[in-house]
């Protein structure tokens, strides 16, 4: 297993094999992070592995296998449309959900990034802005 990684290796089948449990990888962020998801976006049985930003390379894709891939906007060392441009060079064919707080023009910012990834599926996730944050 990658020490880049937060999580012990475990078998992963094909993508998309109903017997195995979803596996996402969540890149730059904490856990802290994740507790402000809406309700369901992580399904209880999927397996979570944290690495960041950096650590993604096409060594971690083809190990994970990741259904779905979780950043920020704005992360720690990155962004959300460098990120993509980076899946789409490592031929990633999973979901890219990124985490944003509200935004006025949320559709203007989609189309953005997957002007430089169309054959990623982008999904913008709002979280609520903490209090005094």
């Amino acid at each position: 297993m990658d020490s880049r990684l937060s999580q012990p290796a475990c078998q992963i089948s094909p993508k998309g094999h109903p017997n195995y449990p979803p596996v996402i990888l969540v890149l730059g962020l904490t856990h802290v992070d994740l507790i402000r998801l809406p309700s369901g976006t992580i399904p209880p049985t999927a397996l979570v592995h944290f690495a960041p930003v950096d650590a993604l390379d096409g060594e971690v894709l083809a190990e994970l296998k990741p259904t779905t891939i979780i950043s920020g906007l704005v992360s720690r060392g990155s962004d959300a449309f460098e990120l993509a441009r980076r899946l789409s060079d490592l031929k990633y064919e999973g979901q890219y959900q990124v985490l944003t707080t509200a935004l006025p023009r949320p559709a203007m910012v989609r189309a953005e990034i997957l002007s430089v990834a169309p054959d990623i599926d982008v999904q913008l996730l709002e979280i609520p802005v903490q209090p005094g944050a």
